[in-house]
């Protein structure tokens, strides 16, 4: 098993201290001392609070994507992963996406990130220096969409089965941003 880094660790901190507490009255302190760092050890990797929140959902995402270029599922299964992630971490879900605003918002950075990866993903995979103007928008309206609906989701009580919402997800995609996910069952 390998050891946790420190950015891991305060990770789970964050998350074991959103359990109890909303996350805009969490202090670095708080989440440095709840697992036995420093608060230095904080600002080492992190500039705030607020960028450890974002880091949670990049890693997460990264690993999804990661899976998703090296063919080990397509978007629906990635999708069933990310809402299994939501789903494990409801706590944290709901805490982040109802206390952190403004230039801060969970909401606004979670669904640029997404953007910026599928941005990416499809770049990389079909040897696009841009995508056309009218799919960059379609596929930002389809993330924030998207991010919206699993917020409802988690603050619903995850009544929808994850399969169900996925595939829910998948066929709001706009039929123009369809030939990036050809692999996608759920298309043909």
């Amino acid at each position: 098993m390998r050891k946790k880094t420190s950015p891991q660790i305060l990770a789970s901190s964050l998350i074991e201290l959103c359990e109890t507490k909303p996350v805009d009255k969490i202090t670095i302190k708080e989440i440095a001392e709840n697992c036995g760092l420093s608060s230095q050890t904080f600002y080492n990797h992190f500039t705030d609070k607020y960028d450890l929140i974002l880091w949670i959902h990049k890693k997460e995402g990264d690993e999804l994507l990661r899976g998703m270029e090296n063919g080990e599922y397509n978007f629906r299964e990635m999708t069933i992963r990310n809402l299994k992630f939501y789903a494990e971490h409801a706590n944290f879900m709901m805490n982040a996406l109802s206390n952190t605003h403004g230039k801060d918002s969970y909401r606004v950075a979670s669904a640029e990130n997404a953007i910026e990866m599928m941005e990416g993903f499809i770049k990389r995979h079909f040897w696009l220096r841009e995508i056309p103007e009218k799919e960059r928008v379609l596929l930002r309206m389809f993330i924030y969409a998207s991010t919206e609906i699993y917020g409802y989701w988690v603050f619903e009580g995850m009544k929808i089965p994850v399969e169900t919402l996925a595939a829910y997800i998948v066929s709001a995609m706009p039929v123009e941003l369809r030939k990036y996910f050809p692999e996608d069952e759920l298309f043909q």
